[in-house]
């Protein structure tokens, strides 16, 4: 009861901190008549200069196209692994349509506790009710940035937000028409069980002198993987507009349309991995997925001082997993998971800058509207023998669950500078009202939460090249779907809620950046998957803490014999542990107390060398911290516990630019994996098992613009 009156008590202060500069706001700004230098930035996701991440009041890093180019990325996961405090594991129990993103010792799997974001729209399929993203309707193709956010901006954005928001920026409109293409193939090495894979990426566009700006925009994967049973088919395609309709009104939106079809390979028992990590013991097991989607965006600059936004978005998703729950040479079942869903949002936002005294102030206050609708099945077929032929055997709907929320969010803050300091207080309230109704019995219930969210963002410039920065942020989580559906055959859960603290520094100039960053989480109640138990659990308080650290040289300007070469790296420590019950002291499953990488470029005329060198510690596999498999190598339940060990990995690439041929035209080719290092996860979810890592990869790569 103390802590909880210490915890209101702190909301309050923070609160009472929001009205002082309101009410200014509401008696006196009206009256101002002359702003001199200051912009009003509305969405501050759409400003992700070097600049202005420089001067972001919390740990912020923003990858662009060049960079991941450079790091020879195929993926989205491959991609992020350049910022530091991000894990983006890949080979595991998901499908090339899944994105997998842990934040501080947060679970990765399916980036459940992470706002991710398409150009500042939801990507997830509910993102209250379904925030996972075992469908992540996106592809690296088509994306010119991607803005990671750990903390200092979660009062505008959530719920999913204790591990910051992820911005996908797909490429821009271009102000005069061309276009450009993509082709990139890759091969995988010795003793890879499948074909090579191909990847596509295309974008047409241009601005009329109207002022009705156009983009086409096509990204596709295709063909096999390192495993068996690992075919991949992915079709993105975006149409962007924007029409500056004059000077101080614009419209701009899309229409997107995703399709995937992959195969699953799974995991595989001890002694299945042994005799060839790389076959498939479960070939009936498939993901299928699409979504539909359309945003309208509206900006008025009501006054060189005022500017007001409205989004609105509608978006349709289906996504079915087929799975088995034991490999085919056992006796089993095989369920099917057809899941649909239908989300339609609406969100105003009015900004207004002001002066009072010496200081420069924006204010922005927005309201949330968005209304989900799910239902979500089970088909099994029971009985199968092994070997045996699934469709030989009928499916009987065992589970079938209709869904829906309601969600109100309004949230304000204030960007306050005055000297060397900017400070800017928020709070968000949120109003959730969440229906299920099981429509396999009739049975019906209804859930609502009601919560305020305070944020403190701080920013101290200490000189041009220095700054520090200090944020506290709080997050709030309600239980999904699948949670709350199983009410009625498992304990009740608790909602999750968590305090985020960061305090750093930056310093940048033309020859090096650093930055360091100490963070700390608290969860009051965290929500685990309990393998073992075949469900979620609230496993009490938890606490995460640790340090970021990242850096560039242009080694050219501190010694004249290194022109040309560039040198970047970052490396993360993490401690996340459980601070109650039984599990005190221990570990969380899944993530590494160590994560680093290590970047070298050099340029010289027409060609372009990157090598990059990626590492990571040992995880545990479940939240009791079991350290070797506790059964027989042949058990079915085999390779689903026991440490992941840590592992290493180097990739290089080669880029030849032939400007002669067209502007921007390349060709890149690399190896991934150069060493041929062996490695591994594992798995203790539907898909449990052992999961090699991939092999070896060359891939050949051309660019064009035209």
């Amino acid at each position: 009861m103390k802590n909880k009156e210490l915890f209101l008590s702190r909301k309050q202060v923070l609160a009472v901190g929001l009205m002082v500069p309101a009410a200014f706001f509401v008696s006196t700004v009206w009256a101002a008549t002359e702003i001199e230098n200051v912009e009003v930035i509305g969405n501050w996701l759409k400003k992700n200069s070097e600049q202005s991440v420089f001067e972001f009041p919390g740990a912020r890093n923003v990858v662009r196209a060049e960079a991941f180019e450079a790091q020879g990325a195929s993926t989205i996961a491959e991609a992020l692994r350049a910022v530091p405090g991000v894990l983006s594991p890949e080979n595991t129990d998901s499908s090339d349509s899944s994105f997998n993103l842990g934040v501080r010792g947060l679970q990765a799997r399916l980036t459940s506790r992470t706002t991710v974001l398409l150009d500042g729209i939801p990507l997830s399929v509910a993102p209250y009710g379904q925030p996972h993203l075992s469908l992540a309707p996106t592809s690296l193709g088509n994306l010119s940035s991607i803005d990671v956010v750990k903390s200092g901006g979660s009062v505008r954005y959530g719920p999913q937000n204790v591990g910051g928001i992820l911005n996908f920026n797909t490429v821009e409109i271009p102000d005069t028409f061309g276009s450009s293409i993509k082709l990139r193939e890759s091969f995988y090495g010795e003793n890879a069980n499948s074909d090579d894979r191909a990847n596509l990426s295309f974008m047409t566009g241009g601005t009329f002198d109207s002022g009705l700006g156009l983009a086409l925009l096509y990204s596709g994967q295709h063909g096999g993987g390192f495993r068996e049973h690992n075919d991949t088919n992915i079709d993105d395609v975006i149409l962007k507009y924007a029409y500056d309709l004059g000077s101080r009104f614009s419209l701009s939106g899309r229409l997107h349309y995703y399709e995937a079809d992959n195969e699953l390979p799974g995991g595989l028992t001890q002694a299945e991995f042994d005799q060839d990590s790389y076959q498939s013991t479960r070939p009936h097991d498939g993901f299928k997925g699409d979504r539909k989607e359309a945003v309208i965006k509206v900006n008025v600059d009501l006054a060189d001082d005022k500017k007001f936004e409205i989004i609105t978005y509608h978006t349709k998703s289906f996504r079915e997993f087929t799975l088995a729950n034991v490999p085919v040479s056992f006796a089993g079942r095989l369920d099917r998971f057809p899941r649909r869903y239908e989300v339609s949002a609406i969100e105003p936002r009015y900004s207004q800058t002001f002066n009072w005294g010496a200081s420069q102030q924006e204010m922005l206050v927005g309201y949330r509207f968005l209304d989900e609708k799910g239902r979500e099945q089970r088909f099994r077929k029971s009985g199968i023998p092994a070997f045996g032929n699934p469709d030989a055997f009928s499916e009987v709907v065992n589970r079938d669950t209709s869904n829906s929320v309601q969600a109100h969010s309004l949230y304000v803050d204030d960007k306050i500078e005055f000297g060397n300091w900017t400070v800017t207080p928020g709070i968000r309230f949120e109003r959730v009202q969440m229906k299920r109704t099981n429509n396999l019995n009739g049975f019906k219930e209804g859930l609502s939460f009601s919560e305020s969210l305070p944020s403190l963002n701080l920013l101290y410039a200490y000189s041009p090249t220095t700054n520090f920065f200090a944020s506290y942020n709080e997050s709030f989580t309600t239980q999904t779907y699948a949670q709350i559906n199983r009410r009625d055959q498992i304990d009740n859960i608790t909602p999750e809620r968590s305090q985020i603290y960061e305090l750093g520094s930056r310093y940048q100039d033309d020859i090096m950046g650093l930055e360091a960053t100490l963070f700390m989480i608290r969860f009051d109640d965290i929500i685990q998957y309990d393998g073992s138990l075949a469900k979620h659990v609230n496993r009490g308080e938890t606490f995460h803490r640790g340090v970021e650290l990242a850096a560039s040289w242009e080694l050219g300007e501190i010694l004249e014999s290194l022109s040309n070469w560039r040198l970047r790296a970052n490396y993360t420590y993490t401690k996340a542990t459980f601070e109650e019950g039984s599990l005190s002291g221990n570990d969380l499953s899944f993530y590494s107390h160590h994560v680093g990488s290590v970047g070298l470029n050099y340029q010289k005329d027409r060609w372009t060398f990157n090598i990059n060198t990626y590492a990571q510690s040992s995880q545990f596999v479940d939240d009791a911290n079991t350290s070797t498999d506790p059964v027989g190598s042949t058990d079915v339940r085999s390779g689903g516990l026991g440490r992941i060990p840590g592992f290493a990995y180097t990739g290089m690439q080669a880029r030849y630019d032939m400007p002669e041929i067209a502007e921007g035209a390349s060709i890149t080719a690399g190896v991934k994996n150069l060493f041929g290092k062996d490695y591994y996860s594992r798995s203790n979810f539907t898909e449990r098992g052992l999961y090699a890592g991939a092999p070896r990869t060359f891939y050949i790569a051309t660019n064009l613009k035209f």
